[in-house]
């Protein structure tokens, strides 16, 4: 049933992949193929950069239906394709709503680092701190160590005026598609200056 959509997403071909996903959804009978589908054409809306879309798929899903890790996979997506699209404080809503419903995420590595993301946008630099160094100490050392320092150095009170300044710099994370499994992402978290291109600083995390 997910044959052809799925060879067309891997082709790069995004935008059939998502129609054949949605003739996937037409076809099936059952409500845990109806959500594989939601989330393929979530995929391929993303891959498109059409972040709106993707949300507005999340909203088709049928969550009753979800066990614990599916229900974690939604969530990790609705607050991505917030962030993606620059709804910064909706996706710390949608992280708030999943704690309430799924409160071991709290401690997520993966959630843990949208999170400092998120507060970076919004300017809250005591919780994004808190929140990257919370990221930091699911390694360990010297892994942790290093990382700590790195965090402490970028949200050191003479580095902060660079952070908040939007005319001068701002925080994003280049997400690459998982390699084998979910767990295998690699995050690239710097800040450039927007017109000279200088990068501030760089913090490669792999997991």
């Amino acid at each position: 049933m997910f044959s052809r959509a799925d060879s067309l997403y891997f082709a790069g071909d995004f935008a059939r992949a998502a129609l054949e996903y949605e003739r996937v959804i037409f076809r099936a009978t059952s409500s845990n193929d109806v959500n594989a589908a939601l989330f393929g054409r979530v995929r391929s809306f993303k891959q498109m950069q059409q972040f709106d879309k993707a949300s507005s798929e999340l909203l088709r899903v049928r969550l009753f239906t979800l066990n614990q890790e599916q229900m974690h996979d939604y969530f990790y997506e609705k607050i991505l394709c917030h962030y993606l699209a620059g709804e910064f404080i909706e996706a710390r809503g949608a992280v708030d709503e999943m704690f309430l419903n799924l409160p071991a995420a709290a401690s997520n590595s993966d959630i843990l680092l949208l999170q400092t993301l998120i507060y970076n946008e919004l300017r809250q630099w005591d919780s994004a701190k808190q929140t990257a160094l919370a990221y930091a100490n699911s390694f360990p050392s010297p892994r942790k160590d290093s990382l700590e320092t790195i965090i402490n150095q970028l949200y050191a009170p003479k580095n902060l005026p660079k952070l908040k300044n939007e005319s001068v710099s701002k925080v994003f994370a280049l997400l690459s598609t998982s390699v084998g499994n979910k767990k295998n992402k690699k995050w690239l978290i710097y800040a450039y200056h927007r017109e000279s291109g200088e990068k501030r600083f760089c913090l490669f995390c792999h997991s």
